[in-house]
């Protein structure tokens, strides 16, 4: 699972949000580097989204949180009629993008003359919401306070409540059976990309039948268990590219890839660009 940290205070900040409907076909727009955090919230259809290397199936009642400093797109078109809610929000506070770690236990300081005492706030970055209705509704009041330009701080307290909600979800999914077999199968496959990945090896390692696992990795990390792999081998990939003249071929052997044609088919939809045109822009 990957979480973004926020540091608090100061609290992160709401700036702009809208409604949306996409027909069949129609697929969300390709943006880089947008300078914001876009959280995406689908009431209706489907919204099939990629990060970087990450794909994400935004079904109704799940949310997604893209980051302000990566390119996003839709690797596919909705295939229904698809209605969502996005949000726009910052933090001039530090925050960081954690992957597998337990969340913070901050206790505040007993004495309450003390300076203020900075916090954590755990976002998942993708999520099936636990109440999914009481969200639309907080996205659809925010967004009539924002038309009808109410106080900023009162658009700012209603947004603290989303957040909120996504924190509480955070907390409920750090102890969850879905979320322990997902960790589990992603520390197994951190340890052995570079081995092919099977259905046998999964069950055998982790005592779990693959179709269970790749459910949990979907609801956790958005992802199957073989795309998990591959995108840990395609940043490894990434790596030798810039810092080895290891040929193309050689690379997607090490890196666990058992076709080189595959590897740079993987690489393109990935990056956008051939392994040897990513070693040239980044030599």
């Amino acid at each position: 699972m990957t979480v973004l940290q926020f540091l608090a205070p100061p609290l992160p900040h709401f700036t702009i949000g809208g409604e949306d409907r996409y027909p069949a076909g129609r697929k969300h727009h390709s943006r880089s580097k947008i300078g914001v955090f876009d959280l995406l919230f689908v009431t209706q259809g489907a919204l099939y989204m990629a990060e970087e290397d990450r794909e994400y199936d935004v079904m109704p009642g799940k949310a997604l949180i893209l980051r302000p400093d990566l390119q996003h797109h839709a690797y596919k078109p909705c295939t229904a009629d698809t209605h969502f809610y996005w949000l726009h929000f910052q933090t001039i506070g530090g925050w960081r993008e954690l992957s597998d770690e337990t969340p913070t236990d901050y206790r505040p300081p007993d004495d309450p003359y003390l300076p203020i005492a900075s916090f954590m706030i755990d976002l998942p970055r993708f999520c099936s919401l636990a109440n999914p209705a009481r969200m639309q509704a907080n996205f659809a009041r925010l967004l009539e306070m924002q038309t009808a330009a109410s106080a900023p701080w009162e658009q700012q307290i209603l947004f603290q409540e989303i957040v909120r909600e996504l924190n509480s979800r955070q907390m409920e999914m750090w102890n969850s059976p879905v979320y322990r077999a997902a960790e589990q199968t992603a520390l197994y496959l951190r340890q052995h990309y570079r081995a092919p990945i099977t259905n046998a090896a999964l069950k055998e390692r982790l005592h779990f039948h693959p179709t269970y696992l790749a459910r949990c990795m979907k609801q956790v990390y958005g992802c199957t268990p073989l795309a998990y792999a591959n995108g840990l081998r395609l940043r490894q990939a990434k790596t030798l590219l810039m810092r080895t003249d290891m040929p193309v071929h050689r690379i997607a052997a090490d890196v666990g890839f058992n076709s080189s044609t595959y590897f740079i088919r993987c690489f393109v939809q990935a990056e956008g660009m051939t392994p040897k045109s990513y070693r040239s822009l980044h030599r």
